[in-house]
């Protein structure tokens, strides 16, 4: 498969701007074959690519729907290795990057704060922040996510098996320890 990705590839080279989402998908494709042989490092530089072609697209081709959803794949699929590599700052910037995206496709606001792609990239970045232990942003961010389910699904400590690599629970402990530090005082007695 992959020479033949290679020889595609080199064809693209050799044909006009016109051909620059054939060439980024190309791209993508190699990226996803490498990525799933575990060769992170070559698989990363591949999305990048991708990305990079699609900064090329004129504004109309790279804001169509389809183009859209297809960049923020590929941004998930960055945002992926990185947390493989340990690189949690670029994962971060990265799930930043598809959470402003995501929440600009689907309208922003609260429409934004309700879809549950939207959600669930969000505690996404609440584990980042939990995992660089950033405790602060990472209640603000499961605040906002809590606030934005309107469907009554509870999703911080939920199981969820089509979600990325990341250990959802990681949020509740953190959380525990932390609400353990604070001191209520026990409610008074009803009459």
């Amino acid at each position: 498969a992959m020479l033949s990705y290679l020889a595609s590839w080199k064809i693209y080279e050799h044909a006009g701007p016109e051909h620059i989402l054939g060439q980024s998908r190309l791209s993508f494709a190699i990226a996803r074959t490498l990525h799933d042989r575990e060769e992170y490092s070559d698989a990363l530089g591949m999305y990048k690519k991708a990305l990079a072609l699609r900064e090329k697209m004129d504004e109309v081709t790279r804001t169509t729907k389809s183009v859209m959803i297809d960049t923020i794949q590929i941004m998930c699929n960055v945002c992926r290795i990185q947390m493989t590599l340990g690189n949690l700052d670029e994962a971060l910037e990265s799930n930043e990057r598809i959470v402003q995206l995501a929440s600009d496709m689907v309208g922003g606001g609260e429409v934004a704060s309700s879809h549950a792609f939207v959600r669930n990239r969000m505690i996404v970045l609440g584990n980042l922040y939990t995992e660089m232990g950033r405790l602060d942003e990472a209640m603000e961010v499961f605040t906002q996510v809590a606030r934005g389910n309107r469907d009554g699904d509870w999703m911080i400590t939920s199981h969820q098996p089509e979600m990325e690599d990341i250990d959802t629970n990681a949020f509740a402990v953190q959380a525990a320890k932390r609400l353990g530090k604070l001191n209520f005082s026990p409610h008074a007695a009803a009459a």
